[in-house]
């Protein structure tokens, strides 16, 4: 059987998006996911089904197929309009933000899908177990759990900001609580110090744990915490899926970095989704406050989870996205 529809997962964290919707197909039509795109222009397939912006050698070799954009992340980053304007079809979340792309001048160059965001099926669905490096260590949640999702630019991360002594700081006052820390899937290349850092935190205390895999999906992880720390990650708005409180440090040299600060960006526009922090100091405060009034902010969680997820949340994005791909055979 030919491959009728290939997957390139540039990076491995965008299996979390492209891997759902491959084991759906692969059954049906013949499917190639490979992060290799020699092989992709080798097999010559007639859709290509892609989580970035990476069209060039596509549209170069296989000018005939039909490029599909599958989103991995909902900040802007001044990565989204490239990544649209370069595909065919692009899939988004909900009408909403269908909408605030067309006016925004951001479309691709055949039509929107509409189906809902693949990785936050898990979440919709309430179903995934204790995450099993979590369990091995012990883990419970009878403790109330703090995920810790920081992004890795040094200029937009919150890491730069509260350093290693926000540990023991929080759970001096805090008591008893668990502080999952997960990485950005590239932090162990671009800052290996800060995986060092955590390390030798997570030695220090019973409960803090390091997910040292940082490609593995934080979705799970987010099931199982109680609030979200984090600053200017994708994760922010995964989380609203849940409608749990969320403390959001900004860095203070968040606009000195051109390249990735899009101040219209959700990632900055969408600060009242939680308590807003700039300096280490702040952190104890806002974090006892998010978790001793966790409904908090929660009238704003709920719009903006509305403008993210829409009605799409039936845990189904996946096969609404690999039904559209299915259609496209047809023609």
């Amino acid at each position: 059987m030919g491959k009728e529809i290939a997957f390139f997962e540039h990076l491995p964290f965008q299996r979390a998006v492209l891997g759902p919707v491959h084991a759906l197909l692969r059954q049906k039509t013949g499917c190639l996911l490979t992060a290799h795109m020699e092989l992709i222009l080798a097999a010559r397939p007639r859709v290509v089904v892609m989580a970035d912006r990476h069209y060039e050698p596509i549209r170069k070799h296989l000018p005939e197929a039909i490029v599909v954009f599958v989103r991995h992340g909902f900040v802007s980053k001044n990565n989204l309009w490239p990544a649209v304007s370069g595909c065919d079809f692009a899939c988004v979340n909900s009408d909403w933000v269908r909408e605030d792309c067309l006016a925004n001048g951001i479309k691709p160059q055949r039509d929107f899908w509409v189906t809902g965001f693949v990785p936050a099926d898990v979440l919709c669905s309430g179903s995934a177990p204790v995450p099993t490096d979590l369990s091995a260590r012990g883990f419970s949640r009878a403790r109330k759990t703090i995920l810790y999702a920081p992004t890795y630019n040094q200029k937009l991360s919150s890491v730069p900001v509260l350093g290693q002594g926000w540990f023991d700081a929080v759970l001096a006052h805090l008591g008893d609580v668990n502080i999952v820390i997960k990485p950005h899937p590239v932090t162990a290349e671009k800052c290996p110090h800060w995986m060092e850092m955590w390390r030798q935190a997570q030695d220090r205390y019973e409960h803090i744990y390091l997910v040292e895999d940082t490609h593995a999906d934080v979705y799970p992880y987010c099931l199982h915490a109680d609030l979200l720390l984090s600053d200017a990650s994708s994760v922010i708005f995964y989380f609203l899926a849940l409608d749990r409180p969320i403390v959001l440090v900004s860095n203070p040299e968040r606009k000195d970095e051109a390249a990735f600060f899009d101040r219209y960006g959700p990632e900055w526009l969408w600060r009242d989704v939680g308590i807003e922090v700039e300096k280490a100091d702040e952190l104890v405060q806002a974090l006892s406050r998010a978790l001793e009034h966790p409904n908090l902010h929660s009238n704003r969680r709920q719009e903006y989870a509305q403008r993210v997820f829409g009605n799409l949340r039936d845990g189904r994005a996946a096969e609404r996205v690999a039904e559209r791909l299915l259609d496209l055979l047809c023609y």
